[in-house]
Order: C-alpha cells, then sequence, then structure tokens
C-alpha cells in the first residue's frame, strides 16, 4: 500500500535528514546485527510492505506512524532462515553512515556485515 509523502515528513532543526523512529524486534537478527532496539531514520519513502513474503519476517515498525487497516508500518525485513543473509530496509543506510549516535553507528554496522558476509561467501 502507499502511503501519503506528507507521512514522513518528521524532520527536526537537529537531525533535518532523519524523519522518524524505528523499533526493531526484539531476538531479530537485524536488532542483534544493529545493537540498537530504536533509532531514527531517514525516509524518502511513499510506499510501504503491506505482506511479508513467506520466507521473511517483519523485523522493524516506524514508531511514529499506524495504518488504519494494516496497523504498524513495516520498516525492516529479515529471511526467517538464519543461513540465509537477507535484510531489506526501508530508510537509506548510506545517506547515514556519516552520522554521529545510534543511526550513524547502526548504518556502519549493517554494512560491515554486509562485507563481512560477502567475503565470508566468496
Amino acid at each position: 500500500f502507499g502511503c501519503e509523502p506528507s507521512r514522513h515528513q518528521h524532520g527536526t532543526p537537529d537531525h533535518p535528514d532523519m524523519r522518524h523512529r524505528v523499533q526493531l524486534a526484539p531476538g531479530s537478527r537485524l536488532r542483534a546485527l544493529l545493537g540498537e532496539d530504536v533509532f531514527l531514520v531517514n525516509s524518502r519513502h511513499h510506499q510501504a510492505v503491506r505482506r511479508v513474503a513467506p520466507a521473511l519476517v517483519a523485523a522493524g515498525w516506524h514508531l511514529d506512524t499506524t495504518h488504519p487497516e494494516n496497523g504498524p508500518l513495516i520498516e525492516a525485513i529479515e529471511a526467517i532462515d538464519p543461513a540465509r543473509w537477507v535484510f531489506g530496509v526501508q530508510w537509506h543506510p548510506e545517506n547515514l553512515v556519516g552520522l554521529k549516535g545510534p543511526a550513524g553507528d547502526a548504518a556502519r554496522d549493517l554494512f560491515a556485515a554486509f562485507v563481512k558476509a560477502l567475503r565470508s561467501s566468496s
């Protein structure tokens, strides 16, 4: 389902690139990987995941917006099978790596884990 772009305009003077908070699922692989429960993310999307594919599970949700019919907006997904390095996020970590604090730390951790997974698979 789509979302109106105005629903993602939640920047602050201190964090103009940040738009909303994401809550990661306790026990999720993404939570273990990023080391954070809740952090601010940037957002420029106007679409969201409605249904998660059978091999995936929701791993993070938008804390500031709830869809009237579908509940919290899914912001992160991951493979159910821990042998598969499959993650998806609805924010842009590539634009956060230079920031200090939890958002920047999480972005750097995500890319570091991706590189590590690539190296171990070759």
